[in-house]
């Protein structure tokens, strides 16, 4: 952003700045290595001029995206306005920059581009960006300086390093309005843009609501006021001689759900002549409101315009830039935040260069057991996502992720870790994301949490033995109430195939029945939740369940009938498409009419079979899929000599004669017929 944005509150006429524990597998490293990809030279983010810092961190290449303002050539060789990116894995070091938009010709557009942010949105990237113009503007207060028009104009892209290209030739904020920083929130499915509107204009700035097409291509209705930067008790605003009023700055807003459910919104003015970040809430939990502002700002010591997003491994983060001025000293300052349900609180920032200079873990064990699983957790997430679930042989370096995770899964000093936790809610998310495109053939299986399953096909989504999970040294679950609300409200109905608690969890159950959807479970199991269907099958039963999308045909058969009971049940869903979920490992006497169920079933698809399965060749023989999926490695409620590994499971699969994908936690594989 040019350096001449948005006058300093000292100064009304003359404002011209803006507001492991683990060795590490020796193999498994060098096969990383080897794959790594020559990166050109990078720059410590202390050495990157920037204002009004937008972090981006992208799912499908798991890479951070930093975007600024700069001046760029366009296909010409000509200075004009435009945005770059820098791209990270660390958050410390950045690649870049590259240039990713330029302002297009013809267009309003004739000035510096201001604020851009890079929102991913149902499959597509949309940069929003304040522009400005030379389009010369009708002063509402008389006395103030003359400015010239801006607004927020959203483009899009299929990448993040663009091109982005506009949807139409005008802004998306009103042209009868001077408007800046907008940023999207959807709600309900329904996309918005708030935006600030101006203190040049109206003084005492406000932040503005507007409904967005479907695809963000233009506005839809007229705007609606949240808020006046007045509201805020820290903001302090600006006197200037008579006749002008008070001003108040409004720039930066960020919207955020806490995990309780309440939605804030940070936002930048000034107190005191110091630039600041400061929080609203809504009252009703809606972007509509209304708003109050709380007592104190998040941060006050002239840094500010503050986003806000998770690293992959689940971290909350802020960045903002600061100091405000003098103007050329601005950095990106990247601190983790902690969500307290009700408020945000700053707590370190993320090493930069001069903090790196010494040793961090000299003589802190924990600290550094806990960055080397989190340096893991990294490695392995790279690895999976370039090796993702296949039925034929898996790659060295698929093999190496998975028994990376063994080790630290076993490690007892990583029990109730909340590095593995936060690992976990990041694989999920990848689950819950890819849940928003229903396959047009075939089935999708998801991979949750032990023997958690989820199968998607275009008209249903069937769920088994969805838990929370625990591990043995903390009661704390492994997903959040909040992430496993959102794999409820995807799925239609949930099977339970014993009453175990590590296969059951009332509360997940009760998601089910408290959204009126079905749960199948045992006889013996949830008997105070009268909502649930139970059955005991002591034989072969057949029964058809209606949800949604059609009517799901299902065979209940009898998995061990000790006290615990399992059924095993084979859905047949409108496609016709079949699979089955076996539960837990099967006794001698289950095995003996196992072994040629197929006959009693129909022709099987996929097999999800429980690791601990007794002569697990021959009961999967015995049902006669055309894939088999494993389930329950690394169950960290069990002890650790009860937790089966990964490793054991690729060695029984070796002996299978029939296709067959070993998956981890978050992961999602296409079964095509």
């Amino acid at each position: 952003m040019a350096i001449t944005r948005r006058n300093n509150h000292r100064n009304i006429y003359k404002m011209n700045t803006r507001h492991h524990h683990l060795a590490w597998i020796f193999w498994a490293v060098a096969f990383f290595v080897q794959f790594a990809q020559a990166q050109p030279q990078v720059r410590n983010i202390a050495d990157i001029h920037i204002r009004d810092p937008y972090i981006l961190p992208d799912a499908k290449t798991g890479t951070y995206y930093m975007y600024r303002s700069a001046s760029v050539k366009n296909d010409k060789g000509e200075s004009t306005g435009g945005v770059e990116a820098f791209k990270s894995k660390d958050l410390v070091n950045w690649e870049g920059p590259l240039r990713v938009f330029t302002v297009p010709e013809g267009n309003w557009i004739t000035g510096d581009v201001w604020a851009p942010e890079v929102h991913h949105h149902n499959g597509k990237y949309y940069l929003f960006a304040t522009l400005n113009s030379d389009i010369k503007w009708k002063k509402s207060q008389p006395g103030w300086v003359d400015y010239t028009f801006r607004g927020t104009q959203i483009f899009h892209s299929d990448s993040p390093e663009g091109p982005f290209q506009p949807f139409g030739s005008t802004p998306h904020t009103p042209m009868s309005r001077m408007a800046l920083d907008g940023t999207l929130w959807v709600e309900d499915g329904v996309p918005y843009m708030i935006y600030c509107h101006e203190w040049v204009q109206i003084a005492d700035g406000s932040m503005e609501l507007v409904r967005l097409a479907d695809n963000l291509s233009a506005p839809r209705g007229n705007s609606l006021t949240l808020f006046h930067a007045s509201a805020a008790p820290w903001s302090t605003g600006s006197t200037h001689p008579a006749p002008l009023p008070t001003s108040f700055v409004t720039d930066g807003c960020f919207l955020y759900r806490t995990k309780t459910g309440k939605l804030l919104m940070i936002w930048s003015s000034f107190m005191d002549s110091e630039y600041a970040i400061g929080i609203a809430e809504s009252v009703t939990g809606k972007v509509t409101g209304p708003w109050k502002q709380q007592e104190t700002p998040l941060f006050n010591k002239n840094g500010g315009h503050g986003m806000i997003f998770k690293s992959f491994d689940g971290r909350l983060y802020i960045t903002f830039h600061g100091p405000n001025s003098p103007s050329g000293s601005e950095r990106a300052h990247i601190y983790e935040l902690e969500d307290m349900g009700n408020t945000l609180a700053l707590k370190k920032e993320l090493s930069s260069r001069e903090q790196d200079k010494t040793a961090p873990f000299w003589g802190k064990q924990e600290a550094y057991l806990i960055n080397q699983t989190e340096k893991s957790f990294q490695l392995v997430n790279t690895l999976l996502r370039e090796n993702p679930p296949s039925s034929s042989k898996p790659a060295s370096a698929r093999k190496a992720a998975l028994q990376l995770l063994d080790g630290i899964f076993h490690d007892t000093r990583l029990d109730g870790s909340e590095t593995v936790a936060r690992f976990m809610e990041s694989r999920v998310k990848g689950v819950l994301e890819d849940m928003r495109n229903p396959p047009e053939t075939g089935m999708k299986i998801y991979k949750l949490y032990n023997d958690g399953f989820i199968v998607k096909t275009k008209s249903v989504t069937v769920a088994f033995d969805l838990y929370r999970g625990r591990s043995m040294g903390n009661s704390a679950t492994l997903i959040s109430d909040e992430m496993m609300q959102a794999l409820v409200a995807r799925c239609d109905i949930m099977f339970l195939s014993h009453n175990h608690p590590d296969h059951i969890d009332p509360e997940v159950v009760k998601m089910f029945t408290d959204r009126g959807k079905q749960v199948v479970a045992p006889a013996n199991s949830l008997k105070e939740n009268k909502q649930v269907t139970h059955i005991r099958s002591e034989q072969i039963i057949d029964r058809e369940f209606e949800v949604d999308g059609g009517k799901l045909r299902v065979k209940i058969l009898p998995g061990h009938q000790s006290e615990l009971i399992n059924n095993i049940h084979v859905v047949t869903t409108p496609e016709g498409l079949t699979f089955a979920q076996t539960g837990d490992q099967y006794s001698e006497e289950d095995l003996e009419w196992l072994l040629n169920v197929k006959t009693k079933i129909p022709a099987l698809d996929v097999l999800l079979i429980n690791c601990w399965a007794n002569r697990m060749s021959d009961a999967i023989e015995g049902f006669g899929p055309k894939l088999v999926i494993t389930g329950h490695e690394n169950e960290l409620g069990h002890t650790i000599d009860h937790r089966e590994s990964y490793w054991a499971s690729f060695m029984k699969l070796e002996n299978i004669a029939r296709p067959n994908c070993l998956m981890t936690w978050g992961e999602t594989y296409w079964y095509k017929p």
